[in-house]
């Protein structure tokens, strides 16, 4: 029961970051997106303007980005059903990437550039907030990856 509830918990916090979290302030002038579900839907439906060799990389990336925004819901299930070692440690990696990808796509957003000069200051705390809790369950994803002790007590911890 207590896994369920941690997942659920998880999974809230994971969704409000994802959609309604604004990494920017909204602004009705802009129509720039404010949230990592708007960057990520204005990808998508972008995918025709960009050439066909860089597709599969963009994919990756965006893929890496959502996975990297649901993985703290998913890591307490990995560890219950004994998930250990190795993947752990991949899915850490891909985590870790995608919270980069995650941070670069909130700066470029809003980014104005012009005579050499990039500014945007309209930035919430969100746009450190949200990388950086997906990159604390990656840190935490590579710990109970390398140690099994530790994985044994997040385990007993979800029990």
């Amino acid at each position: 029961m207590k896994l369920v509830a941690i997942t659920c918990v998880l999974l809230l916090i994971c969704a409000l970051l994802f959609f309604l979290a604004p990494h920017h302030r909204r602004d009705a002038s802009l129509f720039k997106p404010s949230t990592l579900f708007g960057i990520y839907r204005d990808l998508f439906s972008e995918f025709t303007s960009i050439p066909p060799q860089r597709v599969g990389l963009f994919m990756a990336f965006a893929i890496a980005g959502i996975f990297a925004s649901f993985y703290p819901a998913i890591l307490p299930a990995m560890l219950r059903h004994n998930q250990r070692g190795a993947i752990l440690v991949l899915w850490a990696v891909v985590v870790l990437v995608g919270a980069v990808v995650n941070f670069l796509a909130m700066l470029v957003s809003h980014m104005t550039i012009g005579f050499g000069v990039s500014q945007s200051h309209d930035e919430t705390p969100f746009i450190f907030a949200i990388p950086i809790f997906q990159a604390l369950f990656a840190v935490a994803s590579l710990v109970f990856g390398f140690s099994s002790s530790a994985a044994n007590w997040a385990t007993r911890a979800l029990d």
